[in-house]
């Protein structure tokens, strides 16, 4: 694949993956962490209202050049402009749009999370096809046949997943673990939609991996 991918970072702690180094999905990170790559952004396409996907600081940082457009959903677009973003510069990308820019299509497509949620098929002209899906509970009717690279999220595994909740239970402890289950990934889930999925020459790459509070890095870099 000609296509380079970054992922700046994937997990709680923030999340902003670079493509091609002209488009941003998420602006989850302090603004010095996306500054290096900032000038050669073209489009930054949003996902969801959660701050480790939506920073307004990020955001204002990134509108400081007016002919860059950001892909936003219609339940996002009063956020956004109230964080800094001109109305100018956003493109309405919803489920169901095939939105056309320079070079490339977006198709965004539903996800199941606790707030309004969306993912990207992203069509390159060259032929090349990336899939991103992250914060979701399920990828149940979602198709995207031999696509290059899928940038999945597979927040937890079933075995762990079960283990803390047990640990969590005995020790009387709030357990974030049944929120999580219902709104974000397993890795089973995850590699029975890629089994189905995914070509002889298709990529993928786990995305928001969950650990817990001072477990250590949270992310993937590919």
């Amino acid at each position: 694949m000609s296509i380079t991918v970054r992922i700046l970072s994937s997990g709680s702690g923030g999340n902003c993956t670079i493509i091609d180094g002209r488009i941003a999905i998420d602006a989850g990170l302090p603004y010095k962490h996306i500054a290096p790559y900032a000038d050669g952004l073209e489009v930054v396409l949003l996902t969801h209202c959660h701050r480790d996907h939506l920073q307004p600081a990020a955001l204002r940082g990134l509108a400081k050049r007016s002919e860059r457009l950001f892909g936003v959903p219609d339940y996002l677009v009063e956020d956004v402009q109230n964080m800094g973003v001109p109305g100018a510069q956003i493109v309405s990308v919803n489920a169901g749009d095939e939105v056309r820019f320079d070079g490339f299509t977006v198709i965004p497509f539903r996800l199941k999370h606790d707030v309004p949620n969306q993912g990207y098929k992203i069509h390159f002209d060259s032929g090349e096809k990336i899939f991103f899906a992250t914060d979701t509970g399920s990828l149940d009717g979602i198709e995207a046949p031999n696509y290059d690279l899928y940038l999945v999220e597979a927040n937890y595994t079933e075995d762990d997943m079960r283990q803390r909740i047990w640990e969590k239970e005995v020790e009387g402890k709030y357990c974030y673990e049944y929120k999580a289950r219902r709104n974000h990934l397993s890795q089973e889930a995850c590699d029975a939609w890629l089994y189905s999925q995914m070509g002889n020459r298709s990529r993928y790459v786990y995305m928001h991996r969950h650990i817990e509070k001072g477990g250590g890095a949270v992310g993937t870099r590919f």
